[in-house]
């Protein structure tokens, strides 16, 4: 059974569409010697990706590339070209907004104020009609005491039909930065810069 996950860097934006095979697995580099792409096939799209799919690590272009070739190739049976996986990506982007589901529930990004992972979870559980959200995120010492940053919230989709569906057991094998969120803890969600 496959399903999608929408990684999300939630005041950041978009980290990619990825299609995956179970809670662990999910294939990539699914071209056989290059993956094709070009900025010049998505040209249409740029604006929009500019303020909505930015990277924090390199250009956009060149995470743009890494997410189409890594991830992208791997569902050309649903999305069959750069321009429909970054259009569905944008267009998911928009509907399912975790920042506007959030602020429906007084949940805004600040360095000052952190939430409890319950009710962030009630926050999107209610917008999206789901009940299991992947979240990730880094602890880290702010002003004498530990917190944890909110780094990424997955949001699973429907392979078919992408609307949201409950996400499996949290991935395992991710990189170290990646932690799963303690409900002890708040967790603290930083606006953008």
């Amino acid at each position: 059974k496959q399903w999608y996950q929408r990684r999300v860097a939630i005041t950041a934006g978009i980290h990619g569409l990825w299609p995956t095979i179970d809670a662990t697995h999910y294939p990539q580099d699914c071209y056989k010697t290059t993956c094709g792409y070009s900025t010049k096939k998505i040209s249409n799209l740029v604006p929009k990706l500019k303020k909505e799919w930015i990277s924090v690590v390199t250009t956009d272009e060149a995470f743009w590339e890494h997410e189409y070739c890594k991830h992208g190739t791997c569902c050309t049976d649903v999305l069959p070209s750069q321009n429909t996986y970054f259009s569905k990506t944008l267009d998911l982007h928009g509907k399912l907004n975790i920042d506007d589901a959030l602020k429906s529930d007084g949940i805004v990004p600040s360095a000052k104020k952190g939430y409890k992972l319950n009710d962030i979870t009630s926050a999107i559980s209610d917008a999206f009609r789901v009940t299991k959200i992947n979240y990730w995120c880094r602890s880290v010492t702010y002003k004498g005491r530990k917190v944890q940053l909110i780094l990424e919230i997955w949001v699973c989709l429907n392979r078919s039909s992408f609307s949201a569906q409950d996400c499996p057991s949290r991935p395992s094998g991710l990189p170290e930065a990646y932690t799963a969120c303690s409900d002890t803890v708040d967790v603290y969600i930083l606006p953008k810069s």
